[in-house]
C-alpha cells in the first residue's frame, strides 16, 4: 500500500511484483479452468473425436473464480455477487474457447487474457471520481464533503453544473446555479452519483484506441440514450429516475472493457490484431454483462448496482420483481427499435424479459420516452402521426 501510494515509480515496482508472480504461479501450475493448460489438444491423435480428447474434456477442473472465504473471515460487502460475476465470464470464456479452437487467430489469446484479468487491470477512472463514489457509498457524509471532492476535479465540477441547470431539473422561472453547493443540492446524491458515472466514462474509458474508438464510441451513443430514456421511464416502474439514468448510462459499460483488452493486447503484440469472422460478435454478446460487473466491483459501486450491471438482459429474471432492472429493459429495447425504425413490441418485450410491470398501464409513457427521444435526435418534435401506437 505504501508502494502504490507514494510515487510512479513505487507503483511500477508493485506492478512489476504482481506480474511476475502471476507468472510464477502459471508455471507452478495454479493455471485457471480456462485456457491452453486444459483445452482439449488440437492433433490428430487426440482430436475432438477421439477417446483421450473426451475424457480429458469431461475431467473437470477448479473453478478460476472461485473465492470461499474461511470461516473466521469476514466475507466483503457483494463478495457472493463479486463471485458469481466471476464465474460466470470464466463459463462464457469456456464456450467461446470451444467454440472457436479451430481459429489461427488471436482470439484464444484475447480469450486467456481475459481468463487472467488480474485486479486493477480494468482501466480505473480518475481519484477525484472513485473518492466521491466512495463516499457516496457511506452512511453519513454531508454535502459539504461531497461538493469539496467534485471541487478538486475541474472536470467533475463543469459536467455537475451542467447536470444540475439541465431541462430534467430546470424550474419555470428559476435562476441557474452556478455554485457547486447549490448544484449538489439541487440534483442531490443520486444525481451527483450519475454525473460522476457520466463523467467518469466518457473521460477514458471511450477512447479505447487501436481502431476500435468507432466501436466504442457506437456503443457510448447508444449508453447516452439509454440514460435519457430510462430516466423518463423510471416512475411508471416506481423506480428513482437519477438511478435509472446512471444505470442506463453504464449499463454497457463491459463492451467497453473489452475494446480496452483488445487495445492492451495489440499493444502488447505491436501490430494489428486479427480476429476471426463472427468472434467479437460473439464475444460481445457473451462477455459484457459480466466484464460490466466486474468492473462495477473494482469501482467501488454498490453491489446491487454491479449485479444490475451484470444481468441487464434478463437471461434469467430475478425472483422478485426488480423496478431498476425492468426500467433498463424495455429503455434499451426502446433505444434499439428507434435506432432500426421500428416501433416497439410490447406484448414480446413484456415476454422476453418476463416484466412484472403492466404494459398497458406504461405505454402511454413509452409513448412520451418514443417523443423525448426522437426530438433529442432531431432537435426538433416528430409531427403527431409518427407518434407510435400500440
Amino acid at each position: 500500500a505504501v508502494l502504490l501510494d507514494s510515487d510512479r515509480r513505487g507503483r511500477a515496482l508493485m506492478i512489476d511484483w504482481v506480474r511476475d508472480f502471476a507468472r510464477q504461479a502459471w508455471a507452478a501450475g495454479m493455471a485457471p479452468a480456462f485456457g491452453p493448460r486444459n483445452a482439449p489438444a488440437r492433433d490428430s491423435e487426440t482430436g475432438p473425436d477421439s477417446p483421450a480428447s473426451s475424457a480429458q474434456v469431461a475431467a473437470p477442473a477448479p473453478p478460476k473464480f472461485t473465492s470461499e472465504p474461511r470461516e473466521a473471515e469476514v466475507s466483503p460487502e457483494g463478495q457472493v455477487e463479486r463471485d458469481e460475476a466471476h464465474r460466470l465470464l470464466n463459463d462464457r470464456l469456456t464456450e467461446l474457447e470451444a467454440e472457436f479452437a479451430d481459429t489461427d487467430t488471436d482470439a484464444l489469446t484475447l480469450l486467456e487474457d481475459l481468463a487472467a484479468l488480474q485486479p486493477g487491470a480494468i482501466r480505473q477512472p480518475p481519484v477525484a471520481a472513485k473518492s466521491v463514489l466512495r463516499l457516496l457509498r457511506r452512511r453519513n457524509y454531508s454535502l459539504d464533503e461531497v461538493t469539496t471532492l467534485i471541487g478538486r476535479d475541474p472536470s467533475l465540477a463543469q459536467a455537475l453544473l451542467k447536470h444540475a441547470n439541465s431541462a430534467w431539473f430546470a424550474t419555470p422561472g428559476g435562476e441557474p446555479v452556478v455554485s457547486l453547493s447549490s448544484a449538489t443540492q439541487r440534483v442531490g446524491t443520486n444525481g451527483v452519483h450519475a454525473t460522476v458515472m457520466a463523467s467518469m466514462m466518457q473521460g477514458g474509458l471511450t477512447r479505447p484506441g487501436a481502431g476500435f474508438n468507432d466501436f466504442a464510441a457506437y456503443v457510448w451513443d447508444h449508453m447516452v440514450r439509454v440514460g435519457p430514456i430510462a430516466r423518463h421511464l423510471a416512475k411508471g416502474f416506481s423506480a428513482d429516475p437519477d438511478e435509472a439514468f446512471t444505470l442506463g448510462l453504464s449499463h454497457d459499460v463491459g463492451k467497453l472493457v473489452l475494446f480496452d483488452r483488445i487495445a492492451d493486447l495489440r499493444r502488447r503484440l505491436r501490430r494489428d490484431i486479427e480476429l476471426p469472422t463472427g468472434f467479437l460478435d460473439a464475444s460481445l454478446r457473451e462477455l459484457h454483462e459480466p466484464l460490466g460487473a466486474i468492473a462495477a466491483f473494482e469501482w467501488g459501486l454498490a453491489p446491487r448496482f454491479a449485479s444490475l450491471i451484470g444481468s441487464h438482459h434478463r437471461r434469467t429474471p430475478p425472483q422478485e420483481p426488480e423496478p431498476l432492472s425492468e426500467t433498463l429493459f424495455v429503455a434499451e429495447r426502446l433505444d434499439l427499435a428507434l435506432q432500426k425504425g421500428q416501433y416497439l413490441n410490447l406484448k414480446y418485450v413484456w415476454q422476453v424479459g418476463a416484466l412484472s410491470a403492466s404494459a398497458d398501464a406504461l405505454a402511454e409513457l413509452i409513448d412520451e420516452a418514443t417523443v423525448a427521444a426522437l426530438t433529442a435526435a432531431s432537435e426538433k418534435p416528430p409531427p403527431r402521426s409518427l407518434w407510435p401506437t400500440y
